[in-house]
């Protein structure tokens, strides 16, 4: 039961971001070129 339930947090997880991510790229002015951890240029 606490594999299950870690596991759909997991998943939960990976969603939240792969639907996030789009709009904290255009946010942060980051085209998608760019990875996570390379700041945009000024």
């Amino acid at each position: 039961m606490i594999i299950a339930l870690a596991q759909l947090m997991v998943v939960l997880d990976a969603t939240i971001v792969n639907i996030a991510l789009p709009s904290a790229q255009r946010d942060l002015g980051m085209s998608d070129g760019n990875r996570w951890g390379h700041l945009p240029r000024p």
